[in-house]
């Protein structure tokens, strides 16, 4: 979902480690947040393999361009794991059912933990907006994360 309709509004150069910071962020608040405002978020598509792919994309290959400390790394480390072992079973794709499960449920914490770690609270996400007919965009760089 972010790869696809990642942009930035604000044309000013940004630092590209603070940029897969943010990114790595709000994928993990996107992680941590309930069934419907998860939904909300990703809009069109499977909630679960979007969720999945931009964490897999901004937050575990990405986020080693960026400052860590070792609990913080564990963290997304221990997070991945959990991601990873949810996709190997067998859930049905685009069934948001699959966001009740309890190892769905253990996700959300751990990636709330994660975000806590860095310092952030949950807040609610942007949503996607129709730019153009069939366009979707969420501008994630633009959105507010909000200290502890």
């Amino acid at each position: 979902m972010l790869g696809k309709w990642l942009q930035k509004r604000d044309r000013r150069p940004i630092d590209e480690k603070e940029s897969l910071q943010h990114s790595l962020l709000v994928t993990l608040s996107a992680l941590a947040q309930t069934k419907d405002e998860q939904l909300a978020y990703v809009g069109i598509g499977c909630a679960v393999c979007d969720l999945y792919q931009d964490f897999d994309t901004f937050g575990a290959r990405l986020y080693i361009e960026a400052d860590h400390t070792y609990e913080q790394n564990q963290a997304v480390i221990e997070l991945r794991g959990m991601i990873s072992a949810f996709v190997n079973t067998e859930h049905e794709c685009f069934d948001p059912e699959g966001l009740e499960r309890t190892d769905w449920s253990a996700i959300r914490v751990q990636a709330e933990r994660a975000l806590n770690l860095f310092g952030f609270k949950l807040t609610a996400l942007p949503r996607p907006i129709e730019i153009h007919p069939g366009f979707w965009n969420t501008d994630i760089q633009s959105h507010k994360l909000h200290p502890l």
